[in-house]
C-alpha cells in the first residue's frame, strides 16, 4: 500500500523491511539502501505548502495537497522527497509539462520508491522520464542506475519469495559502467553502484567474479568523495575479496557482505 501511495521514507517501511529481512534471510530486501545517488537542491520551506510537503506523511500530504495549483513546482517537489511524491500528486505530474528540473526530481523519486520497495515498475518509470539521453551528471546516473534494475523483481513480495540467489540479470549494467569509465562528476558513485548492483545476482562458485567486484570497490574507495563512503567502498573490496578466497580454495562460499 505504501509503494502504491508514493511512500519510500517511512518508519513503517523501515521496521516491514526489518522483519522482513530476519525471516527471509538473504533476501537483499534492503540491500539498495547502500546505492550512491546524486546530491538533491537545497530544502526550502518558505511557504505553507512547502512546509506541509516537507514534514506530512505521504498519505497526509497527498490528502492536503491534493489541490496545489501548481504540482510541478520544483520547490514544492523537493519538499515532497523527504518522504514521497503522493500518487494523486504524481497522476497530475503525467498531465503537466514539467521543467527539466521537475522532471529530475520526479525521476528520483521513481528511483527512491523503487529502491524502498524493490519495485521493477517505478524503476521503468524513473528511467523513462530521463531517457534516452538524460540532461546532466545527475540525471545520467538516476537514470543509469534505475536502467540496471528495470527488469528486478515487481515488489517486495515477489522477492523474498526468490531463492536468495537472484537471477539475473536485473537490467543492464551498461549506462553506469560508461559513467563509471568516464571524467564526470559522478564516475567513482558509479563504479560503486556497478559493483554493488553485480553482488545482487551472482554466479555461482565463480571467483574471477568475484575478484573484479573486489577491483570494482578498490577502484571506487580511492576516488569517492568522502571517508565514510571510502571506507564503505574497502569493506565491500574485502568482503569480495574473502570470497573469491573462499571460492578458489573450494570452501563454502560465504556471504558477499562488509556486515
Amino acid at each position: 500500500m505504501l509503494a502504491e501511495l508514493g511512500a519510500f521514507a517511512d518508519s513503517r517501511i523501515d521496521r516491514a523491511r526489518a522483519v522482513l529481512s530476519e525471516l527471509y534471510g538473504g533476501s537483499r530486501i534492503a540491500a539498495l539502501e547502500e546505492l550512491l545517488l546524486p546530491e538533491l537542491p537545497p530544502l526550502v520551506q518558505e511557504t505553507t505548502e512547502e512546509r506541509l510537503a516537507a514534514r506530512l506523511p505521504t498519505f497526509y500530504a497527498g490528502r492536503l495537497l491534493a489541490k496545489v495549483e501548481n504540482p510541478a513546482n520544483p520547490r514544492l517537489l523537493r519538499a515532497l522527497l523527504e518522504h514521497g511524491i503522493p500518487s494523486n500528486l504524481a497522476a497530475r505530474l503525467e498531465l503537466s509539462t514539467p521543467s527539466p528540473e521537475a522532471r529530475f526530481l520526479h525521476a528520483f523519486a521513481e528511483l527512491r520508491r523503487g529502491m524502498a520497495h524493490f519495485s521493477a515498475p517505478a524503476f521503468k518509470k524513473a528511467a523513462t522520464l530521463l531517457g534516452p539521453k538524460p540532461a546532466s551528471d545527475a540525471e545520467a546516473l538516476v537514470f543509469a542506475i534505475a536502467r540496471a534494475l528495470e527488469e528486478a523483481p515487481k515488489d517486495a513480495a515477489e522477492l523474498v519469495l526468490a531463492s536468495p540467489r537472484l537471477e539475473g540479470p536485473l537490467g543492464t549494467l551498461e549506462p553506469l559502467d560508461a559513467l563509471a569509465r568516464g571524467r564526470g562528476h559522478y564516475a567513482a558513485q558509479a563504479e560503486f553502484d556497478a559493483a554493488l548492483l553485480r553482488t545482487l545476482s551472482p554466479p555461482e562458485n565463480d571467483a574471477a567474479f568475484w575478484s573484479d567486484v573486489a577491483n570494482r570497490f578498490a577502484r571506487a574507495a580511492k576516488a569517492l568523495n568522502t571517508p565514510e563512503r571510502r571506507a564503505r567502498a574497502e569493506q565491500h573490496a574485502e568482503a569480495a575479496r574473502q570470497t573469491a578466497a573462499a571460492i578458489q580454495h573450494g570452501a563454502p562460499e560465504p556471504p558477499a557482505s562488509p556486515d
